[in-house]
This record gives structure tokens, sequence and C-alpha cells, in this order.
């Protein structure tokens, strides 16, 4: 799952992702949006703060 597609999911979730990421609601959602690549332990962090909904690969550009 796509992490814009996670937050976008339930009201609320940028902040919580960003808390259990140890970061700012604005920059989850800039790596949300493709505005920022996250480092491989923010990566990370923000697949554990999802649960494993979001993982690694989900990082990845779209394949044309």
């Amino acid at each position: 799952m796509k992490l814009i597609d996670y937050l976008s999911a339930e009201r609320g979730r940028a902040k919580l992702v960003a808390a259990a990421a140890n970061t700012s609601p604005e920059y989850i959602r800039h790596v949300a949006k493709g505005r920022k690549t996250p480092s491989l332990p923010m990566a990370r962090a923000i697949r554990e703060a999802t649960g494993g909904s979001v993982d690694y690969d989900d990082f990845l550009p779209d394949k044309a």
C-alpha cells in the first residue's frame, strides 16, 4: 500500500505515523506525495509505524 493511500484512509494518520517515526506530519506528507525520499532508517520507521501496511518497495516510483 502506498503511504498516501494509508494516510488517506483515516483522518489523523499523518500525525500518528509522524509521532511513531519521530518526525513531523509535514515530512510524512511530503514523503507520501513523493516530494521527499525517506532514508532507509526513516522508511523502516514508517513501515513499523504503519504495522507493515506500507513496505519499503512502496517508496519506489510507479513503473510506467
